[in-house]
């Protein structure tokens, strides 16, 4: 029976000054009725690290729970236990005993139910709570009743209180509840109102003095909207941590709050509530059926683990905003909630397996974060042609049962001038064998592609396992993208396979990121990627913004993992006073094995990362003007130039603050001596490194200096103690 005290006294023996001094470590896990090893595991692991890591593999939950229980004794406390099944109680008792803790530690259980001491093998080292005496009861009753601040014992009132206590039948919860209630009582006419209450009458046992005393509690709460208040707080999970202001700010919301003086704020009237609510100890139970809160409007369960949404919610037809943590899925006819307007997933996992059933009908819809086509579960494209109130973020999985450019349209992405982020999905792509992929399925991406032309209010683009071998119109011809795409600032285009050219993107004056990543059949960059002369007008200058510079605005390029490309050509200029890259400040080009020809100019670059590239093909055309680095990551280069470039790049790059090689070998000394500003140098497998410059001394701003398995390094350089700046030296380096 729920009241007696169980957590109570579970608590106060968890924080006994012996038992704390006893155990190394103590855990407090909540477990209600979901009784899962996984769940319970992964909140023993937040409860040591004081942090919530929602670690997904077990064998990762174990790892972690050893790193700091190994060896230790500790004590879990697993409070309002229900599980009665024997195999879930032995698969979380296995863990246990993986974990590796002392033979010492200890597991303490509350549970209402005495066939869950029979399930984990402990009825002989159970202890049953009994009710609280006569005279006990007295003392709780007077310690919330007569407390300071509320009503002043009488002789009369205190006989009265006597006769309540007597209905409460020894059990703590009831006689708290009764007792609050009672505080606000002044007269004796009220407390006879209390003790003569019909409710009383009620077929005794003992759940029944709870109920009985709770709705006695719940009927005189003040006011009609602090009823409200408590009936919202019923809708949340048991045990879950309830933050003031976050549950007053959701009161404010629903319009519950009105202050009676001038002088009070709704946050004012909100405390009060809540201090009432506590007081009378409404907040320690909190049943109801949320289905039956049919003016609900705003229902937030994203610290829960709730992942699928009962039947029920359908019957909220009122409510306007919904939160959910991660959702595989939603009830039947969930399209019902028509005044639905945000709907958001604060972690969407593999969101694509979700799909909306009716979700065509929520026309008030503003916050979606994902759409799942597909037509084995009747969820089309079409649904979301009038959903044009849709703001922010969207992503759209599923694209690959989208057949046809007119089918795509009807998704009416044109009209959307609120959504400013998309996100366009088809299943597969990053490990399929591009020569597999069918000419019908290519031409059927690209036709799908050419359909969902956004409004021209899009500020980011994603494009992921696209299979066609042209991107759309408005992507490709300056003369639509320039109006399409105009207010672009993020483009990322994801293991594309099949594309055999890239967007045209230089006369776009707010794009400021572009990540190129995975399109296996890209083998060159040419005059269509600057938007100059890329519909063929020759010596018009078309494509070029309008302020004379091709990428005006961009900050970030990344070209990743393109295994064809070949060639990147210089812009053609067609005045010399054309800029190209003029606020280019960070370039990576990452796993381009057969590229040989790049640009050169790049007059604002800070920070250069390269890995897995032709050293000679590619650093020597870009280190001959290359004086602007402030960070040089380089890894995993090869050719027997690498010495002589590198002496170079660093000789004319004297601003370097950031210095990391890894993986290269093929250089033996590393001239750093001219690198005052150097503050962070860390070498890593570097096979045939011998020698760093004596003049490390010299770097006075070096703060970070770390040498990893450079085999052939057979000392430190000297001058090591004229470091001044040095706050962290690190060497994996066998030296002699």
């Amino acid at each position: 029976m729920g009241g007696q005290g169980k957590t109570t006294l579970a608590k106060q023996i968890y924080k006994n000054d012996k038992v704390v001094r006893h155990f190394d470590e103590r855990i407090w896990v909540s477990v209600s009725d979901d009784f899962e090893d996984k769940r319970i595991l992964n909140e023993m692991v937040q409860s040591l690290k004081q942090i919530n890591p929602q670690l997904s593999n077990m064998e990762g939950i174990l790892k972690e729970l050893r790193k700091h229980l190994d060896g230790k004794k500790y004590l879990v406390v697993l409070d309002d236990v229900w599980n009665e099944i024997p195999e879930i109680w032995e698969s979380l008792r296995d863990a246990l005993l993986e974990i590796g803790g002392s033979s010492e530690s200890k597991v303490l259980v509350t549970t209402r139910s005495s066939n869950v001491a029979l399930t984990m093998h402990s009825r002989d080292r159970t202890h049953p709570l009994k009710h609280l005496s006569v005279d006990d009861s007295g003392i709780m009753f007077k310690q919330k009743a007569f407390a300071k601040g509320g009503t002043v014992e009488t002789r009369d009132l205190g006989d009265i209180g006597r006769e309540i206590v007597k209905k409460c039948r020894g059990v703590p919860l009831a006689i708290k509840v009764v007792g609050g209630l009672m505080y606000s009582k002044k007269s004796r006419d009220e407390w006879l109102s209390v003790q003569d209450s019909q409710l009383w009458e009620l077929p005794e046992n003992v759940t029944g003095v709870i109920r009985r005393i709770l709705q006695l509690s719940y009927d005189h709460l003040p006011s009609s909207s602090l009823k409200q208040c408590f009936a919202y707080c019923s809708i949340l999970p048991q045990d879950s941590k309830l933050k003031k202001d976050n549950l007053i700010h959701l009161w404010m919301a629903l319009g519950w709050l009105h202050p009676s003086e001038s002088h009070l704020t709704m946050e004012d009237v909100g405390s009060n509530y809540f201090d009432i609510l506590l007081w009378n100890s409404f907040l320690q139970d909190l049943p109801n059926s949320i289905g039956k809160l049919k003016h609900l409007r705003y229902l937030d369960i994203s610290e829960t683990n709730v992942k699928t949404l009962p039947v029920s919610i359908n019957k909220l037809y009122n409510l306007q905003t919904l939160r959910v943590k991660y959702l595989t899925g939603v009830p039947e006819k969930f399209g019902n909630l028509i005044n639905l307007g945000h709907l958001i997933f604060e972690y969407g996992g593999r969101s694509g397996d979700c799909t909306i059933d009716g979700i065509g009908q929520m026309t008030c819809l503003q916050t979606l974060p994902f759409f799942a086509v597909s037509r084995d579960k009747g969820c089309q494209i079409e649904d979301l042609g009038g959903l044009n109130d849709l703001k922010g973020k969207l992503k759209i999985f599923g694209l690959e049962d989208v057949r046809t450019t007119e089918e795509a349209k009807k998704a009416n992405l044109l009209k959307k001038s609120h959504i400013n982020a998309l996100q366009f999905h088809w299943s597969g792509g990053e490990e399929e064998n591009t020569s597999e992929v069918v000419p019908e399925e290519k031409n059927t991406h690209e036709h799908v592609l050419e359909g969902l032309t956004p409004h021209s209010n899009l500020k980011r683009l994603r494009v992921q396992n696209f299979r066609g071998r042209n991107f759309s119109s408005w992507m490709m011809m300056p003369s639509q993208s320039s109006i399409v795409l105009r207010n672009l600032v993020d483009i990322k285009l994801n293991d594309c396979s099949c594309s055999e050219q890239i967007p045209t993107l230089g006369h776009l004056t707010c794009l400021k990121f572009i990540q190129i990543n995975g399109l296996h059949n890209l083998k060159r960059i040419g005059a269509e990627f600057y938007g100059h002369n890329a519909e063929g007008a020759t010596g018009s200058g078309r494509g070029v913004s309008a302020g004379g510079a091709m990428f005006p605005a961009l900050r970030k390029l990344t070209l990743v993992n393109l295994p064809g490309l070949e060639e990147w050509f210089e812009a053609v200029h067609p005045s010399p006073s054309l800029k190209v890259f003029p606020c280019l400040e960070e370039l990576e080009l990452l796993c381009l094995s057969k590229l040989s020809m790049v640009p050169s100019h790049f007059p604002a670059i800070k920070d250069l990362s390269i890995r897995g590239i032709n050293v000679a093909a590619v650093l020597q055309k870009m280190s001959c003007k290359l004086t602007t680095l402030t960070s040089l990551v380089m890894e995993c280069l090869e050719g027997s130039d690498l010495q002589l470039l590198m002496e170079e790049l660093l000789g004319r790059n004297i601003s370097l603050k950031n210095l990391q090689i890894w993986n290269c070998p093929n250089f033996s000394y590393l001239p750093i001596q001219k690198l005052v500003a150097l503050e962070t140098l860390r070498i890593r497998r570097c096979d045939d490194l011998t020698s760093i410059s004596d003049e490390i001394g010299g770097l006075t701003s070096l703060k970070e200096f770390g040498l990893f398995r450079c085999e052939k390094l057979t000392c430190l350089p000297k001058g090591l103690e004229s470091l001044v700046s040095l706050e962290s030296l690190m060497s994996r380096t066998e030296l002699p």
